[in-house]
């Protein structure tokens, strides 16, 4: 027989905060309740989406576990007149700012070019002739627009990755010439922040590149992998734009 409107099962109607043990399950019954609310369905099909999510498929149950973790505040609910509400003076554990900051990668690196600052700048930022000769990974770079590069201006940059092409956004933040340039955009599992500062002395020019790097979704578990291999990889990079740059005088 289908449940009323508002009723729900006995094994989702509990009253008060579940233990920690629970909170495996707490973002499916979250689910679950929510289903209930809105529609009748009778007792069995809440038992086989039940069994099927926790029995058949476990990974699933994994799944919620590791999203509840960086997405899902850690909050007890409860029931009330077939409603979920939450329970007075309750406390965010997990704050979005407080993610932000635990996620995020910053570098910073400095390079001396024995070259002019204009030349230098010239060369960083001419994506669609010099990019694929001193960064690894991009093989070409398309602006999109029409008019002089600047500030708001966007480009689509082609990288290989093994046998496969992948199509990213770029966009220019900071634009400056011949002292800053900076940019955001993503590559692969990655969104990052960039600015780079050029000073002039005698004869050459101090390149300072700085980078924020926040990894998404389950690259996160990997945040200390992720920042070793960009820091072999930027500092490779700045490495062949000195040659390149230096090569061209």
């Amino acid at each position: 027989m289908p449940l009323a409107r508002g009723a729900v099962p006995c094994f989702l109607s509990q009253q008060r905060p579940w233990p920690h043990g629970h909170r495996l399950r707490r973002p499916l019954r979250q689910a679950l309740r929510e289903q209930v609310n809105e529609a009748n369905v009778t007792p069995s099909t809440v038992h086989w989406v039940v069994t099927i999510l926790l029995v058949v498929h476990p990974a699933a149950c994994v799944f919620t576990f590791l999203a509840s973790c960086f997405s899902v505040p850690k909050i007890h609910w409860r029931m009330t007149r077939g409603r979920i509400i939450r329970p007075q003076g309750w406390r965010r554990r997990c704050t979005p700012g407080k993610l932000y900051r635990a996620c995020m990668i910053e570098l910073s690196f400095t390079e001396s070019i024995a070259c002019p600052r204009p030349d230098v700048f010239s060369i960083l930022t001419g994506f669609e002739r010099y990019l694929a000769q001193w960064a690894k990974g991009p093989i070409s770079a398309m602006k999109i627009g029409h008019g002089p590069t600047g500030a708001g201006t966007r480009f689509l940059v082609t990288a290989k990755v093994g046998p496969f092409r992948v199509r990213s956004p770029y966009e220019v933040a900071v634009w400056e010439p011949p002292e800053r340039f900076g940019g955001r955009g993503v590559a692969g599992p990655v969104r990052f922040e960039e600015e780079y500062r050029l000073t002039a002395s005698d004869n050459s020019t101090g390149l300072t590149q700085s980078i924020k790097a926040w990894p998404r979704g389950p690259f996160r578990f990997f945040r200390p992998l992720i920042e070793r291999q960009l820091r072999g990889l930027i500092a490779a990079d700045l490495d062949r734009l000195k040659q390149l740059a230096e090569g061209s005088k």
